[in-house]
């Protein structure tokens, strides 16, 4: 039997800006839409810059996995995703802070995002623990 897939939903994360979902859960695994630096109050892209959009989008992901039961402690594998390859060098110390031992696998891709205020993007798979 297939494992069952649920919409995953949290007013503590970013709502979405289309049609999908935070997070999918099928079973023991959840993976998160792709979450950019906005408020989940406000819904505004954060100001600052690259730093305060790294952080928030990561707090996105965090919270989308807390409701399903999952952390950042069970992420597996995230995608990140830059504007410019510079960025790079002020994305990895603050991705360690969030993930200072033993990081899940990453990708990171420089590319054009949605919006032209996105700087960061990230999306991650975890596992939820018994």
């Amino acid at each position: 039997m297939a494992p069952m897939r649920e919409a995953v939903e949290t007013a503590n994360a970013a709502a979405p800006g289309a049609h999908y979902s935070q997070g999918v859960r099928a079973g023991d695994r959840i993976w998160t839409a792709g979450a950019v630096g906005v408020d989940p109050q406000s819904g505004e892209v954060v100001s600052g810059g690259l730093e305060p959009q790294i952080r928030c989008a990561i707090e996105n992901v965090a919270a989308t996995l807390r409701a399903a039961g999952s952390d950042l402690d069970q992420v597996v594998k995230t995608t990140c995703f830059v504007t410019r390859r510079e960025d790079f060098a002020q994305l990895d110390p603050i991705y360690s802070e969030y993930f200072p031992s033993s990081p899940p696998a990453r990708t990171t891709i420089v590319c054009g995002l949605v919006r032209e205020e996105f700087l960061f993007e990230i999306e991650a798979v975890a596992v939820v623990p018994d």
